[in-house]
This record gives structure tokens, sequence and C-alpha cells, in this order.
């Protein structure tokens, strides 16, 4: 159900996940190729793939701030994932941070869930922070 929504997230149809029974830890897992050949994916469905696939990793080193892995993320993790992984400045951090927070839609002071981040990450400017997306 869960893997449903994180598909719809990023615009893609979950049936040739369902009908493969392609296990959300599966689909973490598949290169392109296999996307191609196995899903039938095109070229568009298959990045969108990837960008759950980065959105995850992201998604875990952030989780991994806390020190406690919970599946959920808080602005405090984020500011500190950015100022550890990008040198980003405090204050530039906290900005950054709340704008995501903001645009996930979660009060600054709850936690976050994958979903919630995965909806946003494209978007998000990574380019501020120092990263590849934007």
């Amino acid at each position: 159900m869960l893997q449903a929504a994180v598909l719809r997230a990023v615009q893609l149809d979950p049936r040739p996940f369902d009908e493969k029974g392609v296990s959300a830890a599966k689909m973490l897992k598949l290169s392109a190729h296999q996307l191609k050949t196995w899903l039938g994916l095109d070229p568009t469905e298959i990045s969108r793939v990837v960008l759950i696939q980065e959105a995850n990793q992201m998604f875990g080193a952030l989780d991994k701030m806390s020190r406690k892995v919970d599946g959920c993320i808080v602005l405090d993790d984020l500011q500190r994932y950015l100022i550890r992984t990008y040198n980003m400045r405090e204050e530039n951090a906290e900005s950054f941070s709340r704008r995501t927070f903001d645009q996930m839609q979660v009060d600054p002071c709850a936690p976050a869930s994958f979903l919630d981040f995965v909806k946003v990450f494209v978007g998000l400017n990574w380019s501020g922070a120092g990263g590849e997306h934007g």
C-alpha cells in the first residue's frame, strides 16, 4: 500500500510492479536495465524510479542523523545533514530545512515520513544546498 502511494507520488502506475510482484525493497535495488526489460518501463518512468531510489538513500542518511532509525525525519535531521554533508552555514541550512518542511506540509516540530519526503524531493533546489538536484 505504501509502495503504491510512493509510486503515485511521482506519477507512476503501480500496476507493473504489482503484476511482477516487485516489493518496495526490490524496487530500490533494480537497475535501469532491469526496469526497462523486466517491467517494460519507458525512460521517463525509469527516471522516476531512480528518483525514488535517490530519495530513499538521502532519507536513510537523514534518518540516521538522530542516531535512532525510526523511519521518520525531523527538521533538525535535515539541518544537521546539510551542515555536515554540504558544509552549509547554519542559518542557510535552517532556512532550507524550514522551506522543505513547508513544502512537505509538515509542521516543523513534527516528524516527516518517507512519503512526505519523496513528494517534494524532485522539486527541492539541491543546487542551493550544494547537491545535484535542482
